[in-house]
């Protein structure tokens, strides 16, 4: 029975054993291979679509340097004609020195009859007339301004590539061969693993440009592999990713290729990896599964080998104890000296049947004190039913308190909002006239004496209009609406600014301002960086009662770090975590009163916030203290982006332009309307909706420009004004809204009718960079006469 017994187990531990290990690892080493693989394929997308886009951007920039070449010969094509073919033959061989990769440049006349020819190569011809009508069928089918042909192979070593200018402005057409071998150089320095490989291909699924010149020389035509087919499949559907698929090299053999559009030419850029090389990690991990299924297995066997010996006849006793203890004896007990867990087994039914003869003579009196222990539980839930319902009532009350309070909060609240409004927009008014007629006076021939003292005066404008922007906009900051307009600023300017703005004021203390101005560069919101600067000097001029205070600057490789140093009364270091809170004080209440509300430096802390700038904080009690804002310097890709126009150039892309001003305050109407004027820009100006459309009725031109407040009167809005406008004209006039109201709900319509939204008080020199953008709608038409008034 024993050796029965031994079999039985034997045979299921094997069997139990050896599944469990086999269901575990294969299970575990599918998984595995399927991570890997899915890994092994992303990665692979990833690294050849970021190769092949950077290819792609080198290819792109290359042909746009060519095309840059024939754009300028083409619009000289009829100042050639006048002046001779020989002169345009000398500019198409200067095109020849520039460009390496062009083979020859040919013009054509309105019939496509060969007018002049330049090579590299062949003899030059001059009214050759001879007919080419392959340029004149590419032209035919393509209406893009640089049209490629078809690759064709050059004495059999080289490929080339037709490209032909399209549009017939001048009488005349441009043709060029351009060689494609620089692909070439740029696919060779792509390193894509191992043994990756990439080649480019047209549309049609002929290849242009592979590292291997014997492999593009034998396999012109790819249209047959499966990751081309793809990828002409997704084009036809119009899918804007092009898809990583596995496929075949042209060479031969599985890969996995990623392709990206080359976008002028319209070609196609493969990159490839052999299938070895993506699924190394897959093959590996299959790899390691098997060798370890195998060894699990080995190992199932002898354990149920062992298992079965060891556990047959410990399991017999056990089984015939469980049995009488089955049966209701339970004064029977399991003897076995296994020394193992059997045996542990077997103690734990002996005193199983021990705890049950206990349990069964305590079990009516355990009942009893159950029942009363219930008994007492449900009493005291009861108890503190009731006290939950007491606090539940005085939990209602302080939540009617709570609301009376933030009711009464939100009221306050709404006064606040309502009380910035109107002294917003009461005084922005005045401010933007005075800061646009000192714009038109800075622009007036003047003594040198007079134009210093202007100077000054705009500069210490400029800084208040800047300030007070920032001061009545703190509502904004709150709410995360303002946006950081960044621009290169010179922080030479900035700083000089915040000098003629301080000065006075340090010097009617007895206080000694001084500032050094380094010849930097800084990427920055000058308005925002200008306030916070401000705020920082005014706050040490005013808790400073004698000695200096400096404005110095630290840099570093990309940092710059402006610090405004004072010899005032200093801060307790326990209320200097405190000191960019809103309307905080220092504790001394007689030093701090009339000291202002105390938003200087939480202006501070929200607007570095804001543009993500680190800003630090030091000081000693009867020794001063030190500010510092840390600036990022301005790179040279930033300072060429940001080169602006000139004045003069600005001024005459301006020039002749019709503006129409609507305003129904007469010194800011006065001032936009003359701001304009001195820009030699045609203006109409009027109070209401009638008055401009009776003024525009003496006119045949249509708008180029308007200009308009937005609270007008009669309970007219300037958005009114401008979309009446825009209907009468049946087109989407380019428009501006200069108002000194800050709602953001005004911003964000105006934004939704396609208006610029500019508040007040606006300088000249920023209503002149809004207008410049408008630049592409205005400088593209020439001036129109205007029919007299």
């Amino acid at each position: 029975m024993q050796s029965v017994a031994m079999k039985g187990l034997f045979r299921r531990y094997v069997a139990t054993i050896a599944g469990l290990v086999s269901v575990s690892v294969l299970t575990v080493g599918s998984i595995l291979a399927l991570y890997h693989y899915s890994q092994d394929q992303q990665r692979a997308h990833e690294v050849q679509t970021a190769e092949a886009r950077a290819a792609s951007a080198s290819i792109d920039a290359y042909l746009r340097d060519i095309e840059a070449v024939l754009r300028s010969l083409s619009s000289r094509l009829s100042e050639g004609a006048a002046a001779g073919r020989e002169a345009q033959a000398r500019d198409f061989r200067d095109a020849l020195k520039f460009e390496p990769a062009i083979l020859n440049i040919r013009s054509l006349d309105s019939n496509f009859l060969e007018t002049n020819f330049v090579s590299r190569v062949d003899a030059d011809r001059i009214e050759s007339h001879t007919s080419q009508s392959g340029i004149r069928q590419l032209l035919e089918h393509c209406s893009l301004p640089f049209c490629y042909g078809p690759t064709f192979i050059r004495d059999q070593t080289e490929p080339f590539v037709t490209v032909a200018v399209n549009g017939d402005q001048h009488g005349e057409y441009l043709a060029a061969e351009i060689s494609v071998r620089f692909i070439d150089d740029v696919l060779a320095r792509l390193s894509i693993g191992k043994s990756g490989r990439a080649y480019v291909v047209d549309l049609q699924g002929h290849m242009l440009a592979h590292p291997d010149l014997r492999t593009l020389l034998r396999n012109s035509d790819v249209s047959r592999l499966p990751q081309v087919r793809a990828v002409r499949t997704a084009l036809a559907q119009g899918r804007p990713e092009l898809p990583s698929v596995w496929g075949e090299s042209p060479d031969g053999g599985t890969v996995f290729s990623s392709a990206t559009r080359i976008a002028g030419p319209d070609w196609l850029l493969y990159i490839e990896q052999p299938a070895a090389e993506v699924m190394r990690t897959v093959e590996t991990t299959i790899g390691v599964t098997m060798l370890v299924l195998a060894l699990g297995i080995v190992a199932a066997f002898l354990a149920s080998l062992l298992l079965a010996r060891r556990l047959a006849k410990p399991i017999l006793l056990l089984r015939d104890g469980a049995q009488r203890l089955g049966s209701g004896d339970l004064s029977a007990k399991i003897e076995i000296e296994s020394r193992d867990e059997i045996q542990s087994v077997a103690t734990a039914f002996n005193g199983m049947a021990d705890s049950l003869r206990t349990l069964y003579e305590s079990l009516e009196s355990k009942v009893l004190a159950r029942t009363r222990d219930l008994a007492q539980a449900n009493e005291q839930i009861t108890t503190q039913a009731r006290e939950l319902s007491v606090l539940n009532c005085k939990l209602g009350v302080q939540l009617e308190e709570l609301n009376v309070k933030r009711e009464a909060a939100d009221r306050a609240s709404a006064a606040k909002t309502r009380f910035v409004a109107a002294a917003s927009h009461d005084l922005r008014q005045p401010m933007h006239a005075v800061g646009l007629l000192v714009g038109i006076l800075a622009e007036r021939q003047i003594s040198p004496e007079i134009s210093s003292l202007l100077s000054k005066i705009q500069h210490s404008v400029s800084a208040l209009e800047n300030l007070f922007e920032t001061l009545l906009d703190i509502s904004r900051l709150d709410a995360g609406i303002v946006t950081p307009q960044l621009i290169c600023v010179s922080l030479d300017s900035l700083l000089q600014s915040v000098e003629l703005a301080h000065w006075q004021a340090a010097a009617d203390k007895g206080l000694t301002l001084r500032v050094h101005r380094p010849r930097t560069l800084v990427h920055t919101d000058s308005a925002l960086l200008l306030s916070m600067l401000g705020n920082l000097v005014s706050n040490a001029i005013r808790y400073t009662e004698r000695g200096h205070i400096d404005v110095f600057c630290r840099k570093s490789e990309q940092f710059v770090t402006v610090y405004v140093c004072d010899t005032g009364i200093g801060i307790p270091a326990a209320e200097l975590e405190f000191i960019f809170e809103e309307f905080y004080q220092l504790s001394d209440t007689n030093r701090a009163r009339g000291q202002g509300l105390g938003l200087g430096l939480a202006i501070v802390r929200r607007t570095a916030e804001l543009l993500g700038y680190g800003l630090s904080a030091r000081s000693s009690m009867s020794a001063g203290s030190v500010f510092g804002i840390r600036l990022p310097i301005a790179t040279a890709d930033q300072f060429r982006q940001m080169l602006p126009v000139s004045v003069g150039a600005q001024d005459s892309l301006l020039s002749g332009a019709f503006i129409v001003v609507v305003d129904d305050d007469q010194e800011s109407c006065f001032a936009t309307e003359a701001i304009f004027r001195s820009w030699r820009c045609h203006v109409i100006a009027g109070s209401c909706g009638a008055e401009v459309r009776r003024e525009l009725s003496q006119h045949l031109r249509q708008p180029d420009l308007i200009v308009a407040d937005y609270w007008l009167g009669n309970g007219e809005t300037g958005l009114e004004i401008i979309q009446d406008l825009r209907r009468d004209a049946e087109m989407p006039i380019p428009a501006i809204i200069l108002t000194a109201d800050h709602d953001v709900a005004r911003a964000v319509v105006a934004q939704a009718h396609d208006i610029v939204f500019l508040q007040k008080p606006a300088n000249a020199q920023r209503i002149r960079r809004v207008v410049m953008d408008l630049i592409p709608q205005l400088a593209n038409v020439e001036p129109q006469a205007v029919s007299s008034e």
